[in-house]
C-alpha cells in the first residue's frame, strides 16, 4: 500500500463530519442512552435508513451478564440489562449477537423474500414481521481485545445499499473507540457501587481517592448484627455459614438502600450503614432530619419484616435473629487508612455509640434499639428501656426500644 493512500484515508476520515462527532463528543453524553439517541439520528440524517439499532454489551457485574440498547423512531433508545442466567438460555445462544461474541465477524442477512420459518435467526423473523429487509450484525472490537456487538436493520425497499455498507463499515473503528470508553465508565462505577457503595462509588469516581479527603456531616448511623454468630460459625460448615449471611444482608440492605440510605461495609456478620441528612436552614433542617429518621425507622422495620420471614438455610434449625441500632448524629466520612491503602467510610462518636446501643440487643431482648436522639426524632414508637453505661461514654445513656407491632 501506497503511505500516501493511507494518509489521504485519515486526514478524509478525521475531516469526517460524524467521525468528527463521534471522536469529540461521543464521550460527552450524559448516558450510554443518550449517546444512542444522539448517534443514530445524525447517521439518518446522512441518508442510511436505520429503522432498528441495537447496541450489545457484556457486564461485570454481580446479577447481570449484558445489557442491549435498542433504538427505534418510535420509542428512541431503551436499555435492557439481562441476568446471568439468561446467557445460556436458548434465546441468546441462537442469535446473531452470540455469534458476533464467537466468531467475531459480521454478519448479514437479507430479509426481502425468505419465508419466515427458514430465517437462519430466530428472531429476524420479528425484524422481517415489522418490515424489515435488511439486517446487518458487525463487531466492535476494543484497544485490549474486548468485543462488543452491534446491529442495524432497514425497511428500506431493496434493503442496505453499497453506500449504506461501506458507510457503516467506514463508522465502525470511531464507534468502537466511543463505546470502548462508555464500557470502561460502566465497569468503573459498577465495582464501585457493588464493593463501596453507590454514593461513595461515585464520590470516589469524582476524585476523592486521597487520604484527608474527607467530610463532616449529619447522618443517621445504622448498625446490625446476628444474634449467636460465633456459636453458629463454630457448630456449622463455613459454606452454611456464608449462606446464612448472604440471606441476611439481603434481608437488610435492600431496605437500606430503598429508603436513600448508603451500605458503607460488611464487618463479618455487621453492617455499617448511613442515611445522610442534607445541610439545610434552621426549620427546614429540624423538618428534614426527622424526615430521614422516619425513613430509617421505614426500613428498619422492612429489615425486621424481612429477616423474621427468611427460612434457615438447609441444614440449620433455628431462625436468623439480628440486633439493630439507630442513632443520629455528626460523622467523619472519607478517605481514612494508609497512604496508599484506604477505607471510605465513617467514623466518629455517632458511629461508635450506635454499635455499643446495639450490643446491648441481646440482653433486653430486643430486635431494634435507638438512642434518644433518634427516638425523638422517628416518631412515638419508642419505650424507653432504661438507661445504660455503654464502654467509653462518660455518662449512661438512655436507649429506647421499639415497640411491637408499630
Amino acid at each position: 500500500m501506497d503511505p500516501r493512500d493511507s494518509s489521504c484515508s485519515e486526514r478524509a476520515t478525521r475531516e469526517d463530519p460524524l467521525v468528527r462527532w463521534l471522536l469529540r463528543e461521543g464521550g460527552h453524553a450524559r448516558s450510554l442512552v443518550d449517546f444512542v439517541d444522539n448517534f443514530i439520528p445524525q447517521l439518518r440524517a446522512e441518508g442510511v435508513a436505520v429503522d432498528r439499532f441495537s447496541l450489545n454489551l457484556r457486564l461485570l457485574h454481580p446479577l447481570f451478564a449484558a445489557c442491549s440498547l435498542w433504538w427505534t423512531p418510535e420509542r428512541g433508545t431503551v436499555r435492557n440489562n439481562w441476568l446471568r442466567a439468561l446467557e445460556g438460555g436458548e434465546a441468546f445462544q441462537s442469535s446473531p449477537i452470540a455469534k458476533i461474541y464467537s466468531e467475531r465477524a459480521p454478519i448479514r442477512r437479507r430479509l426481502v423474500g425468505a419465508a419466515l420459518e427458514s430465517v437462519e435467526f430466530p428472531v429476524l423473523r420479528e425484524f422481517q414481521a415489522r418490515g424489515g429487509t435488511d439486517y446487518l450484525a458487525m463487531p466492535l472490537v476494543g484497544s485490549d481485545g474486548s468485543v462488543w456487538a452491534i446491529s442495524y436493520v432497514t425497511n428500506a425497499p431493496g434493503g442496505f445499499d453499497d453506500d449504506a455498507l461501506a458507510r457503516l463499515d467506514q463508522l465502525a473503528p470511531a464507534l468502537a473507540l466511543v463505546v470502548e470508553l462508555w464500557s470502561h465508565r460502566e465497569l468503573s462505577a459498577t465495582l464501585l457501587e457493588t464493593y463501596v457503595g453507590r454514593t461513595t462509588g461515585r464520590r470516589v469516581l469524582e476524585g476523592s481517592i486521597a487520604r484527608g479527603d474527607r467530610e463532616r456531616l449529619r447522618a443517621v448511623v445504622w448498625y446490625c448484627d446476628l444474634r449467636g454468630y460465633t456459636r453458629l460459625s463454630e457448630a456449622n460448615s463455613p459454606d452454611l455459614v456464608l449462606t446464612l449471611l448472604d440471606h441476611y444482608f439481603e434481608a437488610v440492605v435492600g431496605p437500606v438502600r430503598e429508603h436513600d440510605g448508603e451500605v458503607l461495609k460488611f464487618m463479618g456478620d455487621g453492617m455499617l450503614a448511613i442515611f445522610p441528612i442534607a445541610p439545610a436552614g434552621d426549620e427546614d433542617g429540624e423538618l428534614h432530619e426527622r424526615a430521614v429518621c422516619r425513613a430509617a425507622l421505614t426500613a428498619a422495620r422492612a429489615a425486621v419484616a424481612r429477616v423474621a420471614a427468611l427460612e434457615p438455610p438447609p441444614g440449620l434449625q433455628e431462625r436468623v435473629r439480628f440486633g439493630l441500632a439507630l442513632h443520629v448524629g455528626e460523622v467523619v466520612y472519607g478517605n481514612i487508612g494508609a497512604p496508599d491503602r484506604l477505607d471510605f467510610t465513617v467514623v466518629g462518636a455517632a458511629v461508635n455509640r450506635a454499635s455499643r446501643i446495639e450490643g446491648l440487643c441481646g440482653a433486653l431482648g430486643a430486635t431494634v434499639l435507638a438512642s434518644a436522639d433518634f427516638a425523638a426524632r422517628a416518631s412515638e414508637a419508642f419505650r424507653s428501656a432504661g438507661r445504660f453505661e455503654l464502654k467509653g461514654v462518660a455518662e449512661p445513656v438512655e436507649v429506647f426500644a421499639l415497640l411491637e407491632g408499630t
